[in-house]
């Protein structure tokens, strides 16, 4: 009889660390982190920016600050200039950035990555499109620290969103897989400005069954 009660205490260690996600209300799952870039190379990167002309916007492969590797991705922007067309019409503050189109299979709850920071204020944001192209903007504050940190973006219905193209669906929930049209803005940011942000180790955390990793 004690032999079958500690098989039941065993099995009921195991339920209860494979609880299922209950935003999901689906079969058990587990989180697990992959690094989808590592900023070795940028060479499927380009750079974003609707406000600002682009030729003071740089992203580059850099080894002036490196969390992990060899490389990290440095966002540099100097002396950002408006466009004529939003200053005709009032806009005095706009947004940079890094794109990437990649599909990231599987449910993902969270993108994260280290930010090295130069105290600059600027908000961190991440955009990026569901499988029905419905546009999620994610923030993870303002960038008012001086070197590295681990940032982290949670992916929820939660977050404000928005559709413009028109084959998108907008149904008030995230839909799998991310299509990816992934951007990596800088917010906040206004004429005259000047400065360098560094990126490591983009990573998506992801829910999988137990059987997804055997």
């Amino acid at each position: 009889m004690k032999r079958y009660s500690i098989l039941a205490v065993i099995v009921l260690f195991v339920l209860c660390f494979l609880k299922p996600n209950s935003s999901y209300g689906e079969e058990n799952r587990i989180k697990i982190n992959q690094i989808i870039e590592n900023f070795e190379s940028v060479g499927e990167w380009g750079t974003t920016s609707q406000f600002f002309n682009k030729p003071t916007i740089s992203f580059d492969c850099s080894k002036e600050q490196v969390h992990d590797g060899s490389s990290s991705g440095k966002i540099s922007y100097e002396n950002l200039a408006l466009k004529k067309e939003w200053i005709a019409k009032g806009r005095k503050v706009g947004y940079i950035g890094v794109s990437l189109k990649k599909e990231i299979p599987g449910i993902v709850t969270e993108i994260s990555l280290w930010v090295y920071g130069n105290e600059g204020g600027e908000g961190l944001l991440l955009r990026i499109d569901d499988a029905y192209r419905e546009t999620y903007i994610c923030s993870a504050g303002k960038i008012n620290w001086q070197g590295w940190k681990y940032c982290t973006f949670e992916i929820t219905s939660k977050a404000y969103h928005y559709t413009i193209s028109s084959d998108a669906i907008k149904n008030d929930r995230v839909d799998y897989p991310l299509f990816g049209n992934m951007d990596i803005l800088l917010d906040g940011l206004t004429e005259g400005m000047s400065g360098i942000v560094y990126l490591d180790n983009l990573t998506a955390t992801t829910l999988v069954t137990p059987a997804d990793i055997e």
